[in-house]
């Protein structure tokens, strides 16, 4: 489930407005509003969201004489001192603001004398529609590369198992499992593949937790612009931004990671029935992220991003890899 949390007030002189909110057609709010109100509502998303706040009641119970001036005077003036307001004050999704200044659309209509007109404000002083669209993410989860199927085949019952991209495995260096088996007798196991996203990493987790259970399962995840293209009779992990819409990009990755946070949360849920689940992000952005989702239960603890220890080729150095190993066998309870 996807919490939805939007917070509005007002200020009116005589008539409070009515206010409707949908959620992706749900109607989760239908009524006055005469003080500031929270509203909270747990919603299924299968792909984006779409958000609109409707307000009436602008010319509701205003004075007869107020209303003839309307037929001479083209504008809202007319409404002065029979103020009514809706402020949408905030909008998030899964714990991230979804900075609703930058994208909400305010479509003013269906008031009397006034013209409709499309207004980037959060201030609803006319009637009309309040709108904004998150763009969907992918589906989780994914497909297995060739990689990522050879590796499948060589799963075994381990105490610990390590996922991620390049920063989880690359031949010749001593990632962060190598110094995480170092610390502890336990059996860990390096299933990371580089290039890889949430997309294979998600399918690779759920084929394990088939075969094995109550393993501790270790994701350091990449960015979450990762994306999967089909390749022959396969699939291939890419970092093509052409496969993201010009919305995504334009919302960046606040947006992006609300809406998919809500789909992990879900798909970890269920798999930590079968193992314990611990992930991280790889950067700072989608760390700090993360800490104000339902994903925050499943995250490593207390990890830093210095840009000291990131090399050139954008991973993380030895000093890194150690710390972070060091820290993870701590939350693990192993150290």
């Amino acid at each position: 489930m996807h919490v939805v949390e939007i917070i509005l007030d007002t200020e009116y002189s005589s008539t409070p407005a009515e206010v409707k909110i949908t959620c992706n057609s749900e109607v989760i709010f239908n009524d006055l509003i005469k003080g500031r109100k929270i509203i909270s509502h747990n919603l299924k998303i299968k792909e984006g969201l779409d958000i609109t706040i409707s307000k009436f009641g602008k010319t509701q119970d205003i004075p007869r004489h107020v209303q003839l001036m309307q037929k001479f005077l083209a504008n809202d003036k007319v409404d002065a001192g029979h103020k009514q307001i809706i402020t949408i004050e905030k909008i998030k999704l899964n714990g991230i603001d979804l900075k609703i200044d930058s994208f909400g659309v305010f479509s003013v209509k269906n008031n009397l004398h006034v013209p409709s007109k499309e207004l980037q404000t959060t201030t609803l002083t006319l009637n009309g529609e309040w709108s904004l669209s998150i763009p969907p993410t992918y589906s989780l989860p994914g497909q297995l590369t060739h990689e990522g199927k050879i590796l499948q085949r060589k799963f075994i019952d381990s105490d610990v198992c390590c996922f991620g991209a390049s920063n989880t495995y690359r031949p010749g260096v001593e990632c962060w499992p190598h110094h995480l088996a170092n610390l502890s007798k336990l059996k860990v196991q390096n299933y990371g593949i580089r290039g890889s996203g949430w997309l294979e990493i998600t399918r690779m987790i759920e084929e394990y937790s088939s075969k094995v259970k109550d393993s501790h399962l270790i994701i350091l995840s990449p960015f979450c612009f990762r994306f999967q293209i089909q390749d022959g009779d396969g699939w291939s992990n890419c970092n093509e931004w052409d496969l993201l819409t010009k919305e995504a990009v334009l919302h960046g990755a606040e947006h992006y990671v609300a809406m998919l946070s809500g789909h992990l949360c879900e798909f970890l849920d269920k798999l930590s029935a079968l193992n314990h689940i611990h992930i991280c992000p790889d950067n700072q952005q989608e760390y700090d992220l993360f800490q104000k989702t339902p994903l925050k239960k499943y995250l490593i603890r207390d990890i830093e991003f210095p840009d000291n220890q990131l090399l050139d080729d954008g991973h993380w150095n030895d000093k890194w890899n150690k710390n972070f190993a060091e820290k993870t066998a701590h939350h693990i309870g192993i150290l």
